[in-house]
């Protein structure tokens, strides 16, 4: 009866979940990185935030998988580039 007191505590089951969470969005990390990359265009509206959408949906979307590393790459020196001339101008 002790175990299962400790089992059902409130702060056993909110690590519990709150480890759950943590697995949800590391499975699901491309799709945080897109939502990320919408709301970084919709803040910073601009031709040179264009290409974050064009990357999702006329690229990453249409994978059958997830995007190859290639992709990453490109997306992760894009946004180097663009945090650089940001920092400058």
């Amino acid at each position: 009866m002790k175990r299962t007191n400790k089992f059902t505590s409130f702060w056993n089951m909110l690590g519990v979940y709150l480890g759950l969470m943590v697995e949800i969005v590391i499975t699901y990390s491309e799709i945080v990185c897109y939502i990320f990359m919408i709301v970084s265009m919709m803040r910073n509206a601009g031709f040179i935030s264009l290409i974050y959408p064009f990357a999702i949906f006329g690229f990453a979307l249409m994978e059958e998988l997830k995007p190859k590393r290639k992709f990453w790459y490109f997306i992760l020196i894009y946004t180097e580039v663009l945090i650089f001339v940001k920092f400058i101008y």
